[in-house]
């Protein structure tokens, strides 16, 4: 019994790290993916960004190919408007609408068991905002200046 639990267990182990295999973690946003919670490559960037206050290079984001570093954009462009750090223009509104009710699709990870693709309009939808409570705390880590 003991050896068909371990068995059971390293088949586990083994059909979640190959289902993973084409997974791209620089399209991903992730807060605190895998076991040591760590943030996904985008939102380190993106913490440099911010910490330099490279506003432009966040703005630039908004016409990337990589949809993580579209959500991060607008998530973090919408913040510092809010606290007039930043004034958008009409073609950054545009832009942002325009993400914001995209259905192209965007990996997301938490923890290590939560690897999902969904449509970036669904991650500003208050319906799923584990994501935005996570991009919440992350920014306010970072952000003070």
């Amino acid at each position: 019994m003991r050896y068909l639990t371990i068995l059971l267990f390293i088949l586990g182990v083994q059909e979640f790290a190959f289902s993973q295999k084409d997974w791209n973690l620089k399209e991903t946003v992730g807060f605190a993916c895998f076991s040591g919670g760590t943030p996904s490559k985008p939102v380190n960037n993106f913490t440099l960004l911010i910490e330099k206050r490279n506003y432009n290079r966040i703005l630039s984001h908004l016409k990337s190919n990589n949809n993580a570093k579209k959500y991060l954009a607008v998530y973090v462009l919408e913040k510092l408007s809010s606290q007039n750090k930043i004034e958008l223009n009409k073609k950054h509104k545009k832009l942002i609408s325009d993400i914001k009710s995209s259905d192209e699709l965007i990996s997301v990870c938490s923890g290590c068991t939560l690897f999902n693709k969904v449509p970036l309009k669904t991650l500003f939808n208050n319906e799923n905002n584990w994501i935005n409570e996570s991009a919440d705390f992350w920014f306010e880590r970072f952000s003070t200046f």
